[in-house]
């Protein structure tokens, strides 16, 4: 780890959460496979959709508040915790109601009586399974790398044990829904209780809260990104979400790993007073972990197809070349994140509403232009342009803000 030049205690936190992701890495393959052998594609696909409506809807119960959490805890405000606990439940009420009109429209207008009965479950636990964010952002303020660790690993378990009884055994889809949310929901609450007994203050700073709101109001454009599924469905089938689905599955292993640095270095980025200090923190480890991601997408590129021939069925054959092309440029586009997670840790308002904004309309006008034209292969262009955009965007307003805190500080 000399690379990164990191201390004792980061290379220990490092530890913890690569055990952690590789075992939830290994154990959402195993879910993967249990959900695409012992289902039909029309299933899985459904169920692929139902998770991009709860994405969809998730706008409106405040997902900025994840990144408060996140900084009160990190600056030590940890009388926010419990004020952002009630605040969430009480804004997902609004997400709940959506998802029953989305399953009305499933049951009345599509005739898909059993896509409408599975968004119904949902709705009547959503508002405790929508917590995870908050604890989980508390975790990574106050560093406490190892309990995230265990907490990610048992859901893991939980989740796939619930597969493997509801599906294998029972083969009830709607049981395993129910199960899964439902568990996921009571496991937040017990969380977040544990963690409001070990605050160590009652201090409620009201700005971090209010720039919870500020945030969120920049993700109502970007929830367009979560049409993907949504419109594969209208277009095509939802055997082809399936398929787009374990097209995605891979690629987004890619995102474990920006997730593992970003949780090692994210209290120094979130505690930073100033872009620059965040920056000189930062900078001396861009290079290594550029080459690192460049290595892992060139490795995997060449790899994906053995490894998916060995783990799935035929029916998802088609799935290879869209996974290596995703692999690739996802990997060579993913280390300016960590220069725009600076501007977010430093409440750079504008910044997350232009790209949010930028992002969302291009990727879902390409999505509109090539899915008619070019099928699934379609949606693959949208989202590799649509990474190319935001890594050239990042480097660039990231440069932009930076110059121009310097130009304060020289006046």
């Amino acid at each position: 780890m000399k690379i990164f030049n990191i201390s004792k205690k980061t290379l220990k936190n490092f530890s913890y959460l690569s055990v952690a992701h590789i075992t939830v890495m290994f154990i959402g393959l195993i879910s993967s496979v249990i959900w695409t052998r012992y289902t039909s594609t029309e299933i899985y696909g459904k169920y692929q959709l139902l998770v991009s409506f709860i994405s969809i809807v998730g706008v409106f119960s405040i997902p900025g508040f994840g990144m408060s959490a996140q900084l009160s805890s990190a600056q030590i405000k940890h009388g926010n915790l419990k004020l952002l606990f009630r605040k969430k439940v009480l804004w997902s009420l609004i997400s709940s109601m959506l998802l029953v009109s989305i399953g009305s429209y499933y049951q009345f207008f599509k005739d898909d009586a059993q896509m409408a009965y599975m968004l119904y479950i949902v709705s009547a636990i959503y508002p405790f399974y929508n917590l995870h964010s908050i604890w989980e952002s508390w975790i990574n303020g106050i560093g406490e790398f190892k309990k995230l660790s265990i907490i990610q690993i048992y859901f893991s378990i939980f989740n796939v044990s619930i597969l493997t009884i509801g599906l294998i055994y029972i083969n009830n889809i709607y049981l395993v829904i129910l199960l899964i949310f439902a568990g996921i929901g009571i496991s937040n609450i017990v969380i977040l209780k544990y963690f409001l007994k070990k605050i160590k203050n009652i201090e409620i700073d009201n700005d971090l809260i209010h720039y919870g709101y500020l945030l969120s109001g920049s993700m109502f454009i970007p929830v367009l990104l979560s049409f993907d599924k949504l419109l594969i469905s209208e277009y095509l089938s939802f055997s082809d979400v399936a398929i787009y689905s374990v097209a995605l599955i891979f690629p987004l292993q890619i995102k474990v790993l920006y997730g593992i640095i970003n949780r090692l270095i994210s209290p120094h980025i979130s505690s930073a007073s100033s872009i620059e200090e965040a920056w000189q923190y930062l900078k001396p480890k861009m290079f290594s972990i550029t080459i690192l991601f460049a290595v892992i997408g060139i490795i995997g590129f060449y790899s994906l197809e053995y490894v998916i021939n060995l783990i799935f069925t035929d029916k998802y054959q088609n799935s290879i070349k869209y996974a290596e092309w995703l692999w690739l440029s996802l990997a060579i586009t993913i280390p300016p994140v960590y220069m725009a997670n600076i501007l977010r840790a430093q409440k750079i308002i504008k910044f997350s509403y232009y790209f949010e904004s930028f992002n969302a309309i291009i990727k879902f006008t390409l999505f509109l232009v090539l899915l008619p034209i070019f099928k699934l292969w379609g949606v693959i262009y949208a989202l590799i342009i649509s990474y190319i955009f935001s890594s050239i965007f990042f480097i660039t307003y990231f440069n932009i803000e930076l110059n121009k805190e310097r130009r304060k500080i020289d006046v």
